[in-house]
């Protein structure tokens, strides 16, 4: 009911950017692509020069399942605001849907690099890492990103995987079962 006060776009007029940016993330959240693609729109006519648009845009755009256009527009995004962490992270979830590891890999430790404590970045990269068969670093940095797993769980699941693959079964299992406690 609250969304629906801004089916009409005259309605996002007297919304700030930010508010704007925060009314994308939840057209986002729930699948609204149409919705969030309007308000994005709104976004870019405000700040033509900023990164976000581009980088909002690419987020719908991989949603719907244009990872060429996604790609496209988080690059773009990268190219007006080249410490874009954000924009990394996406660009390597966008490699990883493509099946592309070895470029999800570098794009995760890209936005590490601007970012370097966050537990979401972390388990992206480790997870990336694991898959790759690079158990010893996938470990390294989902261990850096276990003080977090209690709000992300799957951090737990991926080191109890980690640690089974290095031959360290009860180890493993702990952490399994840490991530069925929460």
């Amino acid at each position: 009911k609250a969304l629906h006060t801004f089916e009409d776009a005259s309605r996002l007029d007297p919304l700030t950017p930010a508010t704007l940016e925060q009314l994308i993330e939840v057209y986002l959240s729930l699948g609204k692509t149409d919705d969030a693609l309007r308000a994005v729109e709104s976004l870019a006519k405000r700040q033509p020069d900023s990164s976000a648009h581009d980088f909002y845009r690419g987020r719908v755009y991989q949603l719907i399942g244009n990872l060429d256009l996604a790609q496209m527009c988080m690059q773009r995004s990268l190219e007006k605001a080249p410490q874009g962490s954000a924009a990394h992270y996406e660009l390597g979830r966008i490699a990883e849907q493509k099946g592309d590891l070895n470029q999800a890999r570098k794009e995760y430790l890209e936005a590490l690099a601007r970012a370097e404590g966050n537990p979401e970045f972390l388990y992206a990269a480790g997870a990336v890492m694991l898959t790759l068969g690079q158990v010893d670093e996938a470990i390294q940095y989902l261990k850096k990103a276990e003080p977090m797993a209690p709000r992300l769980p799957k951090i737990y699941y991926a080191l109890g995987q980690a640690l089974q693959r290095k031959g360290n079964p009860s180890e493993g299992e702990r952490y399994f079962n840490l991530q069925r406690a929460q």
